[in-house]
């Protein structure tokens, strides 16, 4: 019943995802863009535009709106900014559609989670990308580090 009830709790419409559509699910900062899984260039042919659509998509879903439009499409999907793992590595076509994704967003990088990084915080593709999912919860121990980004300079710290 506990389950069931914090299950409820996340669905649309419910206390914690109107919570959740407080807040956006892919954000520029500075010239860094923070996103889950990760921005592909088919989802940004407009480049920022499309982040405010993703955005008011995913927060209209969120409060137990309209579930079409680009939700399934751009978030959702195994490609979606919230469940991609393209750039959970560094091989060239990846490192290729981040240089396109970056390029239309007019920053420098991009922070991803999603995919746990057994040795702690690492980037990939010449800096371009920075992958934070160190595992914190119990089942994966993971090791407690930040990143810090001030200006330029990029550094994982440990805790």
């Amino acid at each position: 019943p506990q389950a069931r009830a914090r299950a409820a709790a996340f669905l649309p419409g419910g206390p914690y995802a109107r919570l959740l559509a407080q807040r956006n699910t892919v954000v520029i900062v500075g010239s860094s863009v923070f996103v889950h899984g990760g921005v592909l260039p088919r989802h940004v042919p407009r480049g920022v535009a499309d982040l405010e659509r993703i955005n008011a998509d995913v927060r209209q879903w969120l409060v137990g709106g309209d579930d079409r439009g680009t939700l399934a499409r751009d978030v959702m999907s195994d490609d979606g900014v919230v469940w991609t793992r393209l750039y959970a590595g560094d091989d060239a076509q990846a490192c290729e559609q981040l240089g396109q994704a970056l390029g239309r967003l007019q920053v420098e990088r991009m922070v991803v989670g999603h995919t746990v990084q057994e040795g702690g915080i690492t980037s990939g593709c010449d800096g371009k990308v920075w992958r934070i999912d160190v595992g914190l919860a119990a089942h994966y121990g993971g090791p407690t580090q930040v990143l810090v980004i001030e200006g330029e300079k990029v550094e994982a710290l440990a805790g």
